[in-house]
């Protein structure tokens, strides 16, 4: 219904269908609980004219003659707020029944009100006990059908002695499977419908007490022998003189075997979680409160559970500095992942280390948590400037540890996730109780690993092992991967967790070797160039040593000459800097940065390259702004060198909360193929970059020019 009180097409529908029994009172109830509709039948059964009610509240118009209300607000906002219940009758007077029923038209909540008798007079409740028992329906099969088989609920009407059905709706027809020939003239045992006879009779006890039987949990038999759970209700009636129960219950059979489904998928990954060999902790996200963490988590942090759950992140001061989880966690916020990002942990004794670090937004018991996982990268610290994951990372506790996980039991991988199948190019149903872990591994390492998983096996301080070994994938592929075992739920099983570092320690690679390459570019241009006017400079001032010695006078211009040689020198060498060193990003900004870059670019190469500086202030935090100011710089030299571009442009501007920089040049552009899959080393250095960041980029041909576009969009934490 919409606010002017009116009723939307379906619930027009409705009406149209109970026309065809309007000598019953027919009300409808808007979501409010205001009357809206109020037939001639009702104001016959009730007393009141539809003027008088209409508009008024549905728990208003019904009344005792003392005054006494027969309608709670409660009841009717009840089957408001859950249109799906119902149906809820009370006795309006002797001879008039009010019947409510729950429905949902056009996503509005209404309540369908039927009254059937002549009027109204003293008015008892339905199914509250003793004192509001209806001890007779006075309803003609004419009168009470209608309602009866409206319900949207199962019902039943049987004997109470013995059992025999007088009545059942078309609902429990439909939901049990019987028809109405099935069951004509026979009891509840002869159609064994009940699990027991027993089970029966002791929930229906109650009932010949004068006890309504509320919201109790049974099993019922359906015609085909399935048997179904149900949330069952009856109360005593009395139907023509016949001591009678009248039962309504509901199917929650799917409902069951969802929480048995929960319950089981709960315990296995519960397992999961708690021996992972890599920490993992919940927390929620805005205070940070410790939900729970692993033991893999307690061993290498040396917190114990008892001391961390329960307390915050900055009651344990385990971020260093405090302040960066909310620079790390902004994009939980906007319900985005966070990954791949390098932190700085606080453990229990005070020691700093460095991890990589991943988050995903879940929601547990309404409240929004962060379910985080945590790589130790100290001791690869210690070697190496850095260490990058490239591994994405699932958002449950088995998917989402960012690296191929499975469960080996007597060699076999029993259970595997989808990091496992991306890894050896298998899928599950061909790697789960069907390969073992020799197949992939490199024959030398065999040994080396069944070692390590018998020392592990055998000293039970011994919880995690670490190493690194070769395998081999589907296609012959060999990468190099960082392992974790650790001691699995069961005899003989293994938690195993593999990180891909092939293309972390090729990329580390190629990094030093573009170092060396741009070591020899720099050596060039100082002997092409510089060293030439250095050189100019030499044999002048030899050419006047000459002189002196000769007697002659020097010039001046022979002065005017090295001066101008030597200014030329400087002028180059600022040059050359510009180009080869890196700006302060801290001091000068990225914007300045990347103005410089296209300034000594235009100079070096004699290109037109150009900044965009109608864009505004940019602010970028440090990190982000040097892998942006490199992912700039490799697209530029690209143009010149790959491209043969000789006009460049470079644009960086924010809007909302994104900041991008695109680099476009107008040279000869990709052929055939997609350059986002291409294995040239500075497409995937940008990649990586980007990447580093948590950026997005895309590299194509230019759609509106001859050249390369390079989209480079970062979220603002």
């Amino acid at each position: 219904m919409n606010k002017t009180g009116t009723i939307p097409g379906h619930a027009s529908a409705v009406i149209r269908e109970l026309s065809a029994f309007m000598s019953d009172g027919v009300a409808i109830a808007s979501s409010e609980g205001t009357v809206i509709l109020w037939n001639s039948a009702m104001e016959k059964a009730t007393g009141r004219p539809a003027s008088e009610v209409t508009d008024g509240f549905l728990w208003d118009a019904f009344v005792r003659e003392e005054g006494a209300a027969v309608l709670t607000r409660d009841a009717v906002m009840g089957l408001l707020q859950d249109a799906d219940s119902g149906p809820l009758s009370v006795m309006y007077g002797p001879d008039c029944m009010l019947t409510l029923l729950g429905r949902r038209d056009e996503g509005t909540a209404l309540v369908y009100c039927i009254a059937s008798g002549p009027g109204p007079g003293e008015a008892v409740p339905c199914g509250t006990g003793g004192e509001g028992r209806i001890d007779s329906l006075r309803m003609s099969e004419e009168k009470y059908s209608k309602t009866f088989h409206l319900a949207p609920i199962s019902l039943t009407i049987t004997t109470l002695a013995e059992g025999r059905i007088v009545e059942v709706n078309d609902e429990f027809l439909r939901n049990t499977g019987f028809t109405r020939k099935d069951i004509e003239g026979k009891t509840v045992l002869d159609v064994n419908i009940w699990e027991t006879p027993e089970i029966r009779e002791e929930i229906i006890e109650p009932v010949r007490r004068g006890v309504p039987v509320k919201g109790r949990e049974i099993r019922f038999r359906h015609k085909n022998g399935d048997m179904h759970n149900y949330i069952f209700a009856a109360e005593a009636v009395n139907v023509n003189g016949v001591d009678c129960i009248i039962s309504n219950f509901f199917d929650i059979t799917d409902s069951k075997m969802l929480e048995e489904a929960l319950r089981i998928s709960e315990e296995k990954f519960s397992s999961s979680f708690r021996l992972a060999p890599i920490s993992i902790s919940i927390t929620t996200l805005r205070e940070g409160r410790i939900v729970e963490v692993n033991d893999a988590f307690l061993m290498e942090t040396g917190y114990t559970r008892e001391g961390i759950v329960g307390r915050t992140v900055f009651d344990i001061n385990i971020w260093e500095p405090p302040e960066a989880r909310k620079e790390v966690l902004a994009p939980l916020r906007d319900g985005r992942s966070v990954r791949n990002r390098e932190i700085l942990f606080r453990h229990f004794n005070g020691d700093i280390h460095n991890y990589i670090y991943s988050a995903d937004p879940i929601s547990l018991n309404n409240e929004d948590c962060i379910i985080s996982i945590f790589f130790d990268i100290t001791e690869k610290k210690k070697l190496e400037d850095a260490l990058r994951i490239s591994e994405a990372m699932y958002k449950t506790v088995f998917e989402s540890t960012g690296s191929a996980m499975g469960i080996v039991k007597n060699d076999v991988l029993v259970l595997v996730n989808n990091g496992m199948v991306e890894l050896s190019g298998y899928s599950k149903e061909e790697l789960e109780g069907k390969r073992t872990w020799q197949e992939f591994v490199i024959p030398e390492y065999v040994r080396e690993i069944r070692r390590y998983a018998f020392e592990l096996g055998a000293d039970e301080a011994s919880l995690i092992n670490r190493n690194e070994f070769k395998l081999r994938d589907r296609y012959g592929n060999i990468k190099n991967v960082y392992c974790l075992t650790a001691l699995g739920p069961g005899e003989s099983e293994y938690v195993v967790t593999l990180i891909d570092m092939t293309e972390y320690n090729m990329l580390l690679g190629r990094i030093h070797e573009v170092s060396r390459r741009e070591q020899q570019r720099i050596g060039e241009l100082l002997h092409d160039n510089l060293i030439q006017y250095l050189t100019g400079i030499s044999l002048i001032l030899r050419s006047l040593e000459m002189k002196k010695h000769s007697g002659r006078n020097i010039e001046l211009r022979d002065l005017r000459k090295i001066q101008g040689l030597i200014g030329e020198s400087l002028d180059l060498t600022k040059k050359l800097l510009k180009g080869i060193l890196l700006v302060e990003i801290n001091y000068e900004g990225l914007q300045n940065a990347l103005k410089n870059l296209a300034l000594s670019v235009g100079e070096l190469y004699d290109v037109s390259c150009t900044f965009d500086e109608d864009c505004g202030p940019v602010p970028v935090e440090a990190v982000s702004a040097a892998e942006l100011y490199h992912i700039a710089n490799e697209a530029v030299h690209n143009a010149v060198k790959h491209g043969d571009a000789d006009s460049i442009s470079i644009c960086l501007k924010a809007d909302g909360g994104v900041i991008s920089l695109e680099v476009a040049d107008n040279g000869k552009g990709f052929g055939a193929g997609d350059p986002m899959k291409s294995d040239g080393l500075g497409l995937k250095l940008m990649r990586f970059r980007a990447r580093m960041i948590g950026a997005k980029i895309r590299i194509g041909n230019d759609p509106h020019g001859s050249g390369v576009k390079v989209v480079c969009t970062l979220q603002k934490g």
